[in-house]
């Protein structure tokens, strides 16, 4: 150990003597050989070790003519990169004066594909697009290895990678005919490869395949593809269950609950139930305690257990269409954890004293306890109770609780509406059915949030804030669930793009909460209104976890955590562990180790969101492919979304999918891209125009649901 330390100290002084040298000419540079020499007597193994750490981290950089110089004296940016399909990039600079992404030309790419990490040179800081800068240097690969289909391409056998952000087509570095570096994949195949990258910067990249995996075009190995290439965990397996048979739970000083009715509300296909509500009168006239008792998690997955650690590493429940990978094992999500109806369970639970005139929180209160559930509720049998049509089935006990429960939801949210100015984002999601063996897709349906799913959330969101409000004034250490506000810029470009979408003469102005949240409450009954809510999305930054307790935006809270699905999440699991600890006055989690947990866990949901999106898209292409092997004329309906000298880019909203029109595929007449209107005009006149927010119908002219790619061509 001492002597790694020597060794290690020994290589950051040398690195530092290395770019002193270099630095002292920062235009002409040195050459290897003269940076040697500058330094005098050294070991010549320890030198080239140091010089290349200092060449593979762009501390320095070589120039024409073999002479390295500093990267401070290129004016090289070290950032990320993302690459357009058109072939453009842009790079966001970390730790840099440059303000806003840096455009990278086509041809100043040299080799770089999405999530690499690179250095950039500014080569011009007054383009009126931005600055433009050119890829120096590769500092590291986002993607060594990819999944990809195999294809017979113009010139030969290609890779088509999985992943949208790589290029869409990698040619294969062996000649075609050499069966065995195909590695026995055929045409269709799904293949893991890896990056090939050429003799200079600007030499086209290939593939090699590293292995086959299987024939691509069904439900199954699109969705192994789909695990693999997102690194998402395999499912436990009975051998994992059988350990945990004899677990036993953290002994807590408990109160019992198994008198009180309690109900869980959860989607009809649910197997993990981690939360359930109660309602009792409250102790004065006019106040109600409504208990929101959360599985208790945390005492069967102890702090630093294996358990524990295991569950961190999953992050979260992974729902992929047809596929759920659990973040715990099932003998606890779906059992012991879980809130089963007529099941005596452990549980944590919040109990809310709320004033039912005004729905203001007067005290909460937090503790351990034993539940038993009365009755198991999925989110339809709720709305169909909360319209007015009887429900037999639902027990008389049950009935009386959600008719308490769902006046005091409206009350509370009808206070939150006006206090927090919550932004009132209510768009359908588009779900995909699987069923069957083999597994195949079944059907897309769409969910839209109803007064059953707000009556659940009023009351999570009020358990959550009670949890965050507690964990601060405490200052217990946890993770918080924070969403900055969206950047001026990108709210002023949906702004924009709203303006030309409703076809609005006068520009929106929605700089301030109350103008934004006005707009998205008039358009709800538009029938643009999901693809509205889409682009407002894309404009807001991603809500994450943080140590640090900050505003979430979106609800327009100012604490805010997760408390309320441990079975799920990590966080909520997290701050559960870290209650736990201080109620019985252990150890919980130190500082090091929730800064740690908030890096992986934010870096693990976007992952598995990425995952999801990627799954659902193919999916629902496979379904579409399949209407159309059955009805080749069948037409749909599609919005506008932009209109490009290239083409159209559209909307389906029955699949929740973007299409793409050509322009090339327009007929009767010359079709131009008029600016102006952000419009494609017929020069033959006529008035023909197509523009962001008209709807037209179109057929399908070809799916690629390797790459979620949609082409559609309109019925003229």
């Amino acid at each position: 150990m001492k002597t790694n330390t020597t060794q290690q100290n020994g290589l950051a002084k040398l690195r530092k003597e290395i770019l002193a040298v270099v630095s002292s000419s920062p235009e002409a540079g040195f050459r290897r050989t003269d940076v040697r020499r500058c330094l005098g007597s050294q070991d010549e193994a320890f030198f080239k070790e140091a010089f290349k750490s200092l060449v593979a981290d762009g501390s320095i950089v070589k120039k024409n003519g073999g002479r390295f110089v500093t990267r401070e004296a290129l004016s090289l940016v070290r950032g990320s990169i993302r690459v357009n399909a058109k072939g453009f990039g842009f790079v966001t600079p970390e730790n840099s004066s440059t303000s806003g992404d840096v455009f990278i030309p086509p041809n100043g790419l040299n080799g770089a594909i999405s999530d690499d990490s690179v250095l950039i040179e500014i080569i011009n800081r007054d383009d009126s697009r931005g600055p433009v800068g050119l890829v120096r240097k590769i500092l590291e690969r986002a993607h060594e290895e990819f999944i990809g289909c195999l294809r017979l391409g113009d010139e030969g056998f290609e890779v088509r990678p999985l992943r949208r952000e790589l290029p869409s087509r990698i040619p294969l570095l062996w000649n075609n005919d050499d069966v065995d570096a195909r590695k026995g994949a055929r045409e269709g195949d799904w293949v893991l490869a890896r990056f090939i990258s050429g003799r200079t910067p600007r030499s086209p990249l290939q593939a090699e395949i590293i292995k086959r995996l299987a024939k691509s075009g069904s439900v199954v190995s699109d969705l192994n593809a789909i695990v693999k290439e997102y690194d998402l965990p395999k499912n436990y397996t009975v051998t994992d269950d059988k350990k945990l048979e004899d677990i036993v739970p953290l002994e807590l000083p408990r109160e019992d609950f198994t008198q009180r009715t309690l109900v869980t509300i959860d989607p009809v296909d649910a197997k993990d139930y981690d939360d359930a509500l109660s309602y009792e009168p409250g102790p004065r006239p006019g106040t109600a305690v409504v208990g929101v008792h959360i599985a208790d998690v945390a005492c069967y997955v102890t702090t630093d257990s294996p358990l524990d650690k295991k569950a961190l590493e999953r992050g979260f429940t992974s729902y992929l269409p047809g596929r759920t990978l659990p973040m715990l094992p099932p003998i606890l999500s779906t059992n012991l954890c879980s809130l089963r109806e007529g099941e005596k369970r452990l549980a944590h639970s919040i109990l809310l004293t709320i004033d039912e005139e005004t729905g203001e929180v007067l005290e909460t209160r937090r503790v351990h306890s034993v539940v038993s559930v009365t009755q198991r509720l999925d989110f339809n049998e709720v709305e169909r109770f909360l319209a007015g049509e009887a429900q037999p089935q639902i027990k008389e006990s049950v009935l009386d609780l959600l008719s308490h429960l769902s006046a005091l939801s409206q009350t509370i949210r009808r206070r939150r509406k006006q206090e927090e100015q919550f932004l009132p984002l209510e768009t359908a999601e588009l779900r995909v059915l699987c069923g069957g063996s083999p597994l195949k897709v079944t059907g897309i349906t769409r969910v839209t949030p109803n007064p059953a799913h707000q009556l659940v959330e009023e009351f999570m969101l009020l358990a959550n804030v009670a949890v965050a409000n507690e964990m601060r004034s405490r200052g217990l250490l946890g993770l918080f669930r924070i969403h900055e506000a969206p950047d001026e810029n990108n709210l002023a470009e949906f702004a924009a793009q709203s303006t030309i979408l409703i076809q609005r003469k006068k520009k929106l102005q929605l700089r301030s909460r109350k103008a934004l949240v006005g707009f998205l409450e008039q358009i709800k009954e538009q029938h643009f209104y999901d693809l509205l809510c889409f682009n407002f999305l894309r404009c807001l930054p991603r809500a994450a976890y943080s140590t640090e307790c900050q505003p979430h935006f979106g609800l327009g809270k100012a604490v805010y955590c997760h408390f309320t699905s441990p079975i799920r999440r990590y966080p909520d699991l997290l701050v559960h562990q870290q209650l736990i600890a201080a109620d019985m006055g252990l150890e919980g989690h130190d500082e090091t180790y929730v800064f740690n947990a908030e890096t992986a866990v934010n870096a693990l949901e976007q992952n598995i969101d990425q995952a999801c999106f990627a799954a659902s898209d193919r999916l629902k292409l496979r379904y579409l492919d399949d209407r159309r092997q059955e009805n080749p004329a069948e037409l749909h309906e599609a919005l506008i979304v932009h209109a490009m000298p290239s083409g159209l880019s559209v909307y389906l909203p029955e699949y929740g999918l973007m299409g793409s029109i050509d322009r090339t595929v327009f007929r009767d007449g010359q079709w131009r891209y008029d600016p102006k209107s952000f419009s494609l005009v017929n020069q033959r006149g006529g008035g023909q125009r197509y523009r962001c927010g008209d709807t037209l119908y179109v057929r399908v002219r070809s799916i690629d649901s390797v790459r979620g790619e949609l082409e559609l061509k309109p019925l003229q």
